[in-house]
């Protein structure tokens, strides 16, 4: 029985999760733990409205799900015309807050991370899929140019979204 519920998660792929193509960003209040601006709170939609942006919406943490956001921050600190963040999101922003500020040197993120502030269903409008891991939206100028979500992520996972992030930098030159 499981074997069969696997297979058929594995032909139905990744659920959609997140903003479509050509949808305009909106608002992201997030709650900066490290990376810049630590501890402030701040809205992402004001630093992504112009050039090119990824906002990678953690929605749940596991050791594969993590070594997906090593490529992508490897991905993200390499691309200096790129404004990347991390965003937890979380019931709880206090605890997990505590838990990233513990785990700052282990997650050893070149990228900002952030604690969502709108709660475990994203912020509202984006229509994030509780069902994900990780949803990533890429954007220009405030509007989305690429949507991934994934369900069991790991580094393999990784490839198709950093050639994304790098044509994202290269559109509008």
């Amino acid at each position: 029985m499981l074997t069969s519920l696997a297979f058929v998660l594995l032909l139905l792929g990744d659920p959609a999760s997140g903003p479509a193509v050509g949808d305009k960003l909106k608002d992201v209040k997030v709650k900066a733990i490290f990376g810049g601006d630590e501890g402030k709170e701040t809205n992402l939609l004001e630093r992504n409205k112009k050039g090119p942006a990824v906002i990678i919406f953690v929605h749940k943490l596991s050791r594969p799900t993590f070594r997906l956001l090593k490529e992508l921050d490897k991905a993200a600190a390499a691309n200096d015309k790129l404004n990347a963040t991390f965003v937890w999101l979380t019931d709880d922003v206090n605890k997990t807050e505590e838990f990233l500020k513990t785990a700052k040197n282990s997650l050893a993120f070149q990228t900002p991370v952030a604690v969502g502030l709108d709660g475990l269903a994203g912020p509202n409008g984006y229509g994030l899929n509780d069902r994900v891991d990780v949803t990533i939206v890429l954007a220009r100028d405030g509007v989305v140019t690429s949507n991934f979500a994934f369900v069991g992520p790991n580094e393999t996972s990784a490839p198709k979204v950093v050639a994304a992030m790098g044509e994202l930098t290269k559109q509008g030159k």
